[in-house]
Order: C-alpha cells, then sequence, then structure tokens
C-alpha cells in the first residue's frame, strides 16, 4: 500500500510548553495532551478522557508523541497506555524510548483499555530504565487514526483501572481542573440557516434545577438573539440575517455564569447556494424521485406537495441529477456511457446537451469549485484520476485521486468550504481517502467492511459530510462524524435500499431508505425523530439519488 502524506500546518505542529513527568512512589503518570513535543496529532475534546482531552493521531506513518520523564530509581518499568481504537492491531502504535524503537503495541477495539502487550506476543510492555531524564514517544504504526489518553509507567506488573493514576511531575504537568458539572443543556448544537434566514427553529434549553438562571448571547453581527433569558427549562430565539456573500459561521453560548453550552450557526451563501441533494423544486428538502430506464421515465413527488411524471432518457443511460444551472432546484440529466453524452433538463435554462467522458468513466456530477452550479465531471477507475468541466467555462483540467481499481468514488464536501471534495472508498480495506481543500491534504480513516455500502453525508447538519456506511444485511447505520464521535442504528431491513438525504430540510441529511417492490419510501426525521413515509416509485423504478456506482457495485437497482 503506497503511503499518503498529510500536510500538517505549523499551527498543528505547536502544543503547549513542555512537560516533564516525574516519579513518584514509583508511579510516571501523564496525560496525552501534556506531550514535550508532537507532529502529526490534534487535540481533542473527550467524554472519554481522564483529564481534558486526548490526542489523535491525523499525519502519516511518521507521526510521533514525544514526553519528558524524569526517572529517580532505575530498573524494569510496566508501561501502559489508555487508548480508544476502532478496531485492533490495524491502528497499532509503535513505543520508542531516546531515539530508539522498541516495538509495536497491539490495541483493542471498541471502548477505551489499557494497552497491556506487545503486539504478536502477548508479552507485557516492560521497559529498562536508568535513573535520569528519558524521551519516551509514541509513533504511528499503521493506517487508522486511534485516540490516546494517558501513558502510565509503573513498578508493578498489575494493570492500572479506571481513569489511572493522577499525572505526576511539575507543577505545570498537573491533571487538568474538573469539567463544571453540566447544569444545563441545549439540543440542536448546531444550525445550517439557509442564505435567506429562514427555515430555524429555537434552542431549546434543559436545566437540572427549576431555579437555574440562565442567559445566551452571541458576538455574530448577523445573528440577532431575541429571547435569551431564563429560569428552568426554555427556548432561545433568535433571527438570522440573509446573506449575500460567503458561507459563513457563528455561535450562540448559553450560560448559567460557571457553566456553558455552545450551538453552532452555519450559514449557506446567497451568491453560491447550490440545491440540496434530490430537491427538484427547490423548498430546501429531498423530493422521492425514481427512474424507469425501461421508459425512461422520471416520476418525482415532490415535499411540499404535488408531483410531476416526464420522460428525459432511455434504457443505456444512466441518472445523473444535479442543480445544473445554479437556481436552487436539481435539475433532471442523464449519461450516456456509449459516447459520454450529457443530457440536461435545465429547470431554468432549458435543454443543453454536452460530449465529456467514455464508456468506462463513471459520471459524479457535483460543484467542485464552489459556484453553486453543478459541473459536468466523470472518474476513471482504471487510472485513479476525475475529469471536470466546470460550469464557469474554464478549461478542461484533471486530477489524479485513486490508485485501486477497486475504489469507489465518494465526493462530498468533507471539510464544509461550500466545494465537493475528491474522495475514494475501498470496500476491501474498508478505507476513505478524501483530497480536502483549499489546503489540498489527504485525510485517511478506516471506517466499514467488506460489503458495507459508503452513505456519506451531512448527518448532524454541521456543514461537513460525514462518513458512513450502511450494512444491508441488518439494516444497521455507522456514522463518523466530522466533528469527532459516532453514531451506530438500525432503520431499515434487508430487502431496502439506502437512499439517505435531507427529507426534512432541516439541513441534515436524515437516514433513509427505498423499497422497490412496494415503492415506498421511509426516512427517519433529523428534526423530530419521526418516521416520514412516502409512496413513490415500484418494480423497476430505481431512487435517482443513488450514486450510480455504488448501485452498480453493491448490484442495487
Amino acid at each position: 500500500m503506497r503511503k499518503l502524506w498529510m500536510a500538517i500546518g505549523m499551527a498543528a505542529l505547536l502544543g503547549p510548553a513542555a512537560h516533564a513527568a516525574s516519579e513518584v512512589n514509583g508511579v510516571i503518570s501523564v496525560e496525552a495532551e501534556n506531550y514535550t513535543s508532537q507532529s502529526g496529532y490534534r487535540r481533542l475534546a473527550n467524554s472519554g478522557a481522564s483529564g481534558s482531552a486526548v490526542m489523535q493521531v491525523i499525519g502519516g506513518s511518521d507521526s510521533k508523541l514525544n514526553f519528558q520523564i524524569d526517572v529517580a530509581q532505575g530498573g524494569t518499568w510496566h508501561v501502559w497506555i489508555r487508548t480508544y481504537a476502532t478496531s485492533a492491531e490495524n491502528n497499532g502504535l509503535k513505543l520508542g524510548l531516546d531515539g530508539r524503537g522498541l516495538g509495536d503495541v497491539y490495541l483493542h477495539k471498541g471502548s477505551w483499555s489499557w494497552q497491556p502487550e506487545w503486539s504478536g506476543t502477548g508479552s507485557p510492555i516492560t521497559i529498562s530504565l536508568a535513573a535520569g531524564q528519558h524521551v519516551l514517544w509514541i509513533q504511528k504504526r499503521k493506517v487508522e487514526n486511534p485516540l490516546i489518553d494517558k501513558i502510565v509507567l509503573t513498578k508493578s506488573a498489575t494493570a492500572p483501572s479506571g481513569y489511572g493514576p493522577g499525572s505526576t511531575g511539575t507543577s505545570t504537568n498537573t491533571p487538568a481542573p474538573p469539567t463544571p458539572s453540566a447544569s444545563l443543556s441545549i439540543g440542536p448544537d448546531a444550525f445550517v440557516v439557509p442564505f435567506d434566514g429562514a427555515s430555524r427553529r429555537p434552542i431549546l434549553v434543559t436545566t437540572a434545577t427549576t431555579s437555574l438562571t440562565w442567559t445566551a448571547s452571541t458576538t455574530a453581527n448577523w445573528i440577532t438573539v431575541t429571547s435569551g433569558r431564563g429560569t428552568g427549562n426554555g427556548t432561545v430565539d433568535f433571527n438570522v440575517a440573509s446573506n449575500s456573500g460567503a458561507f459563513r459561521s457563528g455561535m450562540i453560548r448559553v450560560s448559567d455564569g460557571t457553566f456553558a453550552r455552545t450551538c453552532a450557526v452555519y450559514q449557506l451563501s446567497g451568491t453560491n447556494f447550490p440545491a440540496r441533494a434530490n430537491d427538484f423544486d427547490g423548498d430546501g428538502a429531498a423530493d422521492a424521485a425514481t427512474f424507469a430506464p425501461t421508459d425512461g421515465k422520471w416520476n418525482c413527488l415532490y415535499s411540499g406537495g404535488g408531483s410531476d411524471v416526464f420522460a428525459y432518457g432511455w434504457s443505456t443511460v444512466k441518472p445523473v441529477p444535479a442543480d445544473y444551472d445554479g437556481d436552487g432546484k436539481v435539475d433532471a440529466a442523464v449519461y450516456q456511457p456509449n459516447g459520454g453524452g450529457w443530457y440536461l433538463r435545465q429547470s431554468s435554462a432549458g435543454n443543453r446537451t454536452a460530449t465529456f467522458g467514455w464508456s468506462s468513466a463513471v459520471p459524479v456530477p457535483a460543484d467542485y469549485d464552489g459556484d453553486g452550479v453543478a459541473d459536468l465531471a466523470v472518474y476513471d477507475p482504471d487510472g485513479g484520476a476525475w475529469y471536470f468541466r466546470y460550469s464557469t467555462g474554464r478549461p478542461d483540467v484533471s486530477a489524479k485521486f485513486g490508485w485501486w481499481k477497486s475504489m469507489i468514488p465518494v465526493p462530498a464536501d468533507y471539510d464544509g468550504d461550500g466545494k465537493v471534495d475528491l474522495a475514494v472508498y475501498q470496500p476491501a480495506s474498508r478505507n476513505w481517502y478524501c483530497c480536502a481543500r483549499p489546503t489540498g491534504y489527504v485525510v485517511h480513516r478506516a471506517w466499514g467492511w467488506n460489503g458495507a455500502i459508503p452513505v456519506p453525508g451531512d448527518y448532524d447538519g454541521d456543514g461537513l459530510a460525514d462518513i458512513a456506511v450502511y450494512n444491508r444485511a441488518d439494516a444497521m447505520w455507522y456514522i463518523a462524524y466530522a466533528a469527532g464521535g459516532s453514531l451506530s442504528y438500525a432503520f431499515g431491513w434487508p430487502e431496502v435500499i439506502p437512499a439517505p438525504a435531507d427529507f426534512d430540510g432541516d439541513g441534515a441529511t436524515d437516514l433513509a431508505v427505498y423499497h422497490e417492490a412496494g415503492g415506498k419510501w421511509y426516512a427517519l426525521s433529523s428534526d423530530t425523530g419521526a418516521t416520514l413515509t412516502r409512496t413513490n416509485g415500484g418494480a423497476g423504478k430505481a431512487p435517482v439519488l443513488l450514486n450510480n456506482v455504488i448501485r452498480t457495485w453493491f448490484d442495487l437497482p
């Protein structure tokens, strides 16, 4: 497997002031975030951490955390590393001391645990240390990105329990103060608001006691808190000004004076406002739409009411709907592999045709330049190259991103900059690779398994596409949120196919499935939690929002 190198900005390489962990009563303990120096890691807040945060690998195989330790009494020491891994061994670590490698550490998966053994041996991790100062280091071993919470060295062979002993050493290396008790909570913790400021709802505030007084505030001049004070449970109402400029983000802070919660507010651009997936009528919510290759007919059941049936295509074409004229409505469109012909039924600019592609190319239209208009694009599975014809009329360009024929293109806006990013998923190795912009660095994560269907989407509505897979056998969804954390949820049954989109118009992708035999759609509203049911389809009618390569790869209708 070729190595992928991530370009990490200098800010990511700068850490806190140097710490030293000293021996106290035969124990050396240091929080991972209290490193002496690091490269290729990021600091993350985590509810499972013993201190204030954890460290996560985000760089290549040279990513390293360095810890200075002061040993008072030489001898044999047991090393314990508290970690969280998504799979065993594949995201193992290397352990080293004073410039030399000592061995590989096997990681257990699925929960916070103390790693007690060298990989492949079952032997405890022991090292010989002379009295004095040493540098203990942890380095990335394989492809995944585990979380690291704490490193503990003991003279005893008994593993630490719970969070382990408190940090030892100088005053600069003491444990972080305890987090204040959660006296209040809010929901949701993020909004995506259209450019006109509509389609929002209040923030719900829940307090631990009925006498707790709280206030809400914001520093964003385009957000106005209209009702931001209360005692006990209540709501925060706010207005958002219309946006005629670029995509922007702000924050609303709810505080009782000691403890605070924040709600992120993201507003789409008024100048480049692409239609949401499967939104044919431009009301901000996905529509239940199908295409029948036997007669080339489209059947659209609109979320706001009404429907439309029309013929546009024939048996040998593939549906490629997108907003090709930038009016905020998805256009019906088809791609003819034999000859690379595009046929676009634009809702405000009339029909258009173009030739761009060839028989083995995979159509992947999307807004790659962030101008609010979908670009013609194809992916070459043989060469791992992407080819673009931008809506702005710039010369055609290509980019190399992909290297195995077994990779599936999964483009989406993974970095939230309003531009769709190049991304591929390899089912056999369950690896995701994303070329995010404008920095151009490669984001890599293992998520899924061979047979799981990739279904990326913005499931939490924070403006960032999340990595996700769907297991058709047991109808389970597995989502790795871009902001951290994950979700597994059962929704569907083996006979349905995944069809996620924003069916309730709240800015977040909903879990959704389509049952071809019954022509029914089922969507789990991320706004209300209710199941939305629509009937539109039937045998031989496929949902048009499903990525064509995913449909072909997994033999879906």
